[in-house]
């Protein structure tokens, strides 16, 4: 065995062992009368005390959710240890992207972490980029969730849990203003609609705020927001055995999104942005050589590709050769001076026409029919329409562009019987997800990415439906009173099918190759490519008829059938695709748990996930390439105290994973010019960690502290990908020593103090602060640190603070708050991506202020 894994495995027994041996030894008489609240969850799809779950579970209700100030789903990241959660501003606005404990949500392959809205799976990320409003609870379960949660939750889950109906007539309204003009407003109003039959709730939420980004290239304004949610719920209670809830809810997102920025752009290699400019400007030199030698007239148009953004500026610099020479035509291989000023040039209107809408329904029924006995029957359908734009070079030059309009159609059904016995608690249940993706897709790629040829791609007709079938159960079964032994498995089926019909219109531009050693230019630079590139009308009309005739010519380029290609000339062809596939699996998982007091809880468990597999649904191939599933099998051991009489709540878990068959996406640019995307199972990995989370309320009324650790080791087994992609583009090796998980900080910790005080008869005043900090960390799903050009995903180091102040007037019926967030102003990178020559990325937030006022009738 790897001494490195014998290493890790012995670490991580020992904090184990050392925990086990410790924890039930802290023991005080109480010093303060306030004690912590306990928290119903329901992780194991029952309501319990949360420390009385035998797992890594964090859960924080609506009153701390309002008092840390979180108003997206994004910002629960800096609650809990070992998890990242951040908007997919690296490669699509509007997306959600969750890491836990290393394991999570990669570009192009099914979710890793599941989100689920009132127990109903969000079958699309693109749609779970949640505003926080009306919400009870939210939950993180940690580590493979698969014998309950089921298919693509290898990483964990997120319960987004709404607001029940009250039973007595309640309103509220809050309005919150702050940085770049935030306007954001939420209203409730929920009570009985027939007494002891009927209640009902609505909840509204607008966010509005001016763009914090500007387009160098028109001055247009990005990263705005303006989101409309809301929900309404019916609860009825027909009878005291039958109760059913409904819930509705919509989402419309207009913003100006997030547009990626340029983190990094290749310059070595044979496909190299240094080589493609060297090659342009050596053309360049050949013509210019000629002008000079009276071969070529002074008002030759110009012999290298010009970018269409600078074509104008760049005809009038070769017609002007006391002006700046033609070899000065640069390639946009620059960087924004400033993470806020984006430049790009896209397809027809681009990222003006970003918008999202969501619409959702869920039915839960549930049925005391008998003693301990429970049937009940969960409904879902989403319906999510939506536009995915991508400027993938981060420059006006248009290397490639896409635009995507998706739409999804999503329904599920869920039985659950349960039953709740003096020793015995048990669950039986059957999942169905049916799910229809459709998309219709342009994708433009410039010659001066592939060299030769324009390349515009566009997807008529594209249908990617899922059938996802599972049966789980799962038996908790208390051996004594102190012991408990948990039994889980879930069978699933996974039917997937993709039917994509495209077209293709290829033009290729002609060249002429010329063998000119004074320019340093080979007749064969990259593999058979020809220079100099003549791609005006009016150069390749003076040059045709008179270049055999000059000095040093090697040749016209030709198509297959020895024809030379002439301007302008192209080709159109049908590239479609078709893919059918099944899987099977079986995710058990086993957990043993010991109540050493009645204040601690030990446990330890081994649990196995599965993400699904799919198709590589780019690339000419009429037969879609289909990738596995990803596996991972996880033992865990933790403990959970409350102790110092509710004043102190300690909660650690130690955890090894094994990951196998991990599914990755490489995108990038060939020899030949053509740009080639792969998704494949290229990894196996071993990861260790350990999460530490305290709660003291210490004996000064009032006073409250947190503190979160979270430790994370990944141990890269095997990888096998591109050896040096810069220098050896489509030599593939094992690159595990070499190599790096994204997402994956080894050290982050949360810290906050909070103290609330009495203001005389008027209310009370709480003061806050908090500090979240995290590890340096690569931000793209697998980087090959040989490569310089990757290795500049890594985002540095970086504590957030955050304080507010906030005065509740008695009875809370008034709050007025006043918060400021990333006091430091720290900007690091949240997410990269990579494709071709270009690194794009988001960054975080910048500082911001916010002050709210709620009003609440009770």
């Amino acid at each position: 065995m790897d001494s490195s894994i014998t290493y890790r495995r012995s670490i991580f027994l020992a904090c184990a062992s050392a925990l086990l041996v410790t924890s039930p030894l802290v023991s005080a008489p109480a010093l303060a009368e306030q004690v912590i609240e306990e928290m119903v969850v329901t992780a194991r799809k029952r309501s319990e005390n949360l420390q009385d779950v035998p797992a890594a579970v964090a859960a924080f209700n609506s009153q701390e959710l309002e008092e840390r100030g979180v108003n997206n789903i994004v910002e629960i990241a800096g609650l809990t240890p070992n998890i990242t959660v951040n908007e997919t501003s690296g490669i699509a606005a509007g997306a959600l992207q969750v890491f836990i404990r290393g394991i999570g949500n990669d570009p192009s392959f099914d979710q890793g972490v599941g989100i689920y809205v009132d127990d109903i799976y969000l079958n699309n990320a693109g749609s779970a980029l949640l505003d926080v409003y009306d919400v009870e609870r939210i939950e993180v379960l940690k580590g493979p969730q698969g014998h309950l949660y089921g298919r693509n939750t290898i990483g964990g889950a997120i319960k987004y849990v709404s607001a029940e109906p009250s039973e007595e007539l309640r309103a509220h309204a809050s309005a919150k203003i702050g940085t770049d003009d935030r306007r954001n407003f939420k209203a409730g109003l929920s009570g009985p609609l027939a007494e002891g039959i009927l209640w009902g709730s609505v909840a509204v939420s607008q966010v509005g705020r001016d763009g914090y980004q500007t387009n160098r290239y028109d001055g247009g304004e990005y990263a705005s927001q303006d989101i409309l949610s809301a929900r309404g719920t019916l609860v009825a209670q027909f009878s005291e055995s039958l109760r059913v809830k409904l819930v509705a809810d919509m989402m419309r997102d207009r913003s100006a999104p997030i547009v990626p920025n340029r983190v990094a752009v290749n310059l070595v290699g044979p496909t190299g942005l240094t080589s493609f400019q060297g090659l342009l400007s050596g053309a360049n030199r050949i013509s210019q050589g000629l002008i000079r030698q009276g071969l070529l007239p002074p008002s030759f148009p110009g012999a290298a590709l010009i970018p269409p953004g600078d074509r104008a500026a760049a005809l009038q610099q070769i017609r002007n050769p006391t002006g700046l020479r033609p070899s000065q035509f640069l390639l946009d291989r620059t960087l924004p001076a400033d993470i806020d000023e984006i430049n790009t040039a896209h397809i027809e209107d681009g990222f003006d026409e970003h918008y999202i809408d969501s619409n959702g329904l869920a039915l839960t029924a549930t049925w005391d029919f008998a003693e301990a006995w429970v049937l009940k029957s969960i409904t879902g359908v989403r319906e999510v329409d939506r536009t995915n734009i991508g400027d993938y070079d981060g420059s006006d030059q248009r290397f490639i562009n896409t635009s995507e309009v998706w739409k999804t159609d999503d329904f599920s059904q869920e039985f659950q019987l349960s039953y709740s016995g003096e020793r015995i608690n048990a669950l039986l249940g059957y999942y169905f997800l049916d799910g229809e993706f459709e998309i219709d897709a342009f994708t433009e790629q410039r010659a001066i990415l592939r060299l030769l040829t324009d390349y515009d791609k566009t997807i008529y007709e594209n249908e990617e439906p899922i059938e996802s079938t599972s049966f789980y159960a799962n038996v908790d079964w208390d051996i004594t009173e102190k012991m408990q032994l948990s039994l889980g498995g879930r069978l699933t089926t996974d039917k997937k099918r993709i039917h994509q019909l495209g077209t293709v219109e290829l033009i290729t531009y002609p060249a002429v190759c010329f063998i000119n050693p004074d320019a340093g230019v080979d007749c064969n630079p990259l593999g058979g490519v020809f220079a100099p590139l003549v791609l005006s009308p009016a150069g390749w009309q003076a040059l045709r008829p008179i270049a055999p005739n000059l000095p040093g010519f090697g040749g016209f380029l030709r198509d297959a059938q020895g024809k030379v290609v002439e301007y302008g000339e192209g080709i159109s062809f049908p590239e479609n695709k078709t893919g059918e596939e099944e899987w099977d699996e079986f995710t058990p998982s086993l957990r043993l748990s010991y109540r050493l007091t009645n204040d601690t809880l030990i446990y330890g468990g081994w649990s196995t996930g599965f993400k699904s597999g799919g198709f590589d649904s780019r690339g000419p191939e009429p037969i879609a390439v289909t990738y596995e599933p990803e596996f991972v099998t996880t033992w865990s051991i933790g403990a959970k105290s409350t102790l110092l009489d509710g004043t102190l709540r300690l909660n650690f878990e130690a955890f090894l994973n094994q990951y196998e068959d991990k599914q990755f996406t490489f995108v990038e640019l060939q020899q030949g010019g053509d740009l080639l995307q792969q998704n494949d199972n290229v990894a196996d990995a071993e990861s260790s960690g350990a999460e530490l989370e305290i709660l003291w309320l210490p004996p000064v009324d009032g006073l409250a502290i947190n503190v979160n650790i979270g430790f994370l080791d990944i141990e890269i087994d095997e990888f096998i990908a591109e050896v040096s992609p810069e220098t050896m583009p489509g030599v593939l090796g094992d690159i595990a020593d070499h190599s790096a998980f994204g997402y994956s900080p080894e050290l982050n910790a949360q810290a906050r103090i909070q103290y609330t005080m009495p203001v005389g008869r008027f209310g009370a005043l709480t003061f806050g602060v908090d500090a979240d900090y995290r590890d340096d960390m690569y931000t793209t799903s697998a980087v090959n640190l040989a490569s310089t050009f990757r290795s500049q995903s890594r985002s540095e180091a970086r504590t957030l603070t955050n304080a507010f102040v906030s005065f509740n007037t008695l009875g809370d019926r008034w709050r007025v708050r006043l918060e400021g967030k990333n006091l430091s102003d720290r900007r690091r990178l949240e997410n990269t991506f990579i494709i071709s020559n270009f690194m794009l990325g988001g960054y975080q937030r910048g500082r911001t202020w916010g002050l709210s006022v709620t009003y609440q009738m009770q």
